[in-house]
């Protein structure tokens, strides 16, 4: 337990890193993560819960860190609410594997593959599927921005702009 606490900490330093500035764009990514992360543990409780079972702290783990997974690709752009609904429905789609590899009798002994690779696919699709159309526009002008940043810095215009100014 201590161990997800640990990570959970962790993914704050790694989402908020993803800003890319210390502005007022971080907040909003800390509280989607702490969104997600809460919101994927509340749903496997609950679905325990409702299935007539107890609680299992691995599934707990898991939970945590499937919302937690599923929001990292989104956290800075979408809205608290959604940071809510992707945590919840990642959880939902790590019980959904984790389901499926013991139907399949396939031994994931951690539920690596439930998390990473069904809460991972699912916030990627989240991405496309509740970012507003400003976060694309900020997306897109990053990208333009880091892209002609790389090209002036880059040792081929160094050489380029060395070579036109020793005439």
């Amino acid at each position: 337990m201590v161990g997800a606490l640990l990570l959970w900490f962790g993914w704050f330093g790694f989402n908020g890193g993803s800003a890319l500035a210390f502005n007022s764009q971080v907040p909003r990514v800390l509280t989607n993560t702490l969104l997600a992360g809460v919101f994927g543990t509340v749903t496997v409780l609950a679905a325990s819960l409702f299935a007539g079972g107890t609680p299992r702290v691995p599934t707990i783990i898991n939970g945590v860190l499937a919302g937690l997974v599923a929001i990292t690709a989104s956290s800075l752009y979408v809205t608290s609410g959604s940071a809510v609904i992707i945590g919840a429905i990642g959880a939902m789609v790590m019980l959904a594997v984790t389901r499926l590899l013991l139907r399949l009798r396939i031994d994931d002994v951690v539920g690596a593959v439930p998390v990473h690779l069904g809460a991972g696919i699912w916030g990627t699709l989240a991405v496309a599927l509740f970012s507003d159309r400003h976060s694309w526009e900020r997306v897109s002008n990053l990208a333009s921005n880091s892209l002609f940043n790389y090209r002036a810095s880059s040792p081929a215009s160094w050489s380029h702009s060395a070579s036109s100014t020793s005439c």
